[in-house]
């Protein structure tokens, strides 16, 4: 719980794509691919991933303050 917040946060706040999360809060890629993912299929941002593994920000909803 306490990591989706930090990841949510990031994306919030600073538009953050997966791999800047990983690296500033220190966090395995692959927790932070799952944060996003959850995000996304709650329909809380809306994301586009590149080959190289980057999921990259395209939205983020009204409603993620309940991230």
């Amino acid at each position: 719980k306490e990591i989706t917040r930090k990841v949510s946060l990031n994306i919030v706040n600073k538009g953050m794509n997966n791999k800047s999360n990983a690296l500033e809060l220190n966090y395995p890629s692959i927790l932070v691919n799952h944060v996003f993912n959850l995000l996304e299929n709650k329909g809380l941002i809306n994301t586009s991933k590149t080959l190289d593994g980057t999921i990259h920000l395209n939205k983020i909803s009204q409603n993620s303050k309940d991230c």
